[in-house]
């Protein structure tokens, strides 16, 4: 599958619900199915470190391709 390089965007976010839109663009090769997004809250600075964990994740919501 192609690999795209994405340019981090900040949002200013509160404790509690958070309604923040962001753009996807799906791969055209994507096979047809259900797929889940996630969101991932990481330490600034440290995503995808070597040793670093997330905060938090969740499941955000689920699309049929």
């Amino acid at each position: 599958m192609p690999t795209e390089t994405v340019t981090a965007t900040i949002f200013w976010l509160h404790a509690g619900q958070n309604t923040v839109r962001r753009p996807f663009t799906v791969p055209a090769d994507l096979p047809v199915g259900t797929y889940e997004i996630a969101a991932e809250l990481w330490p600034a600075g440290k995503i995808g470190g070597n040793g670093v964990e997330t905060l938090t994740d969740n499941p955000c919501r689920t699309i049929d391709i």
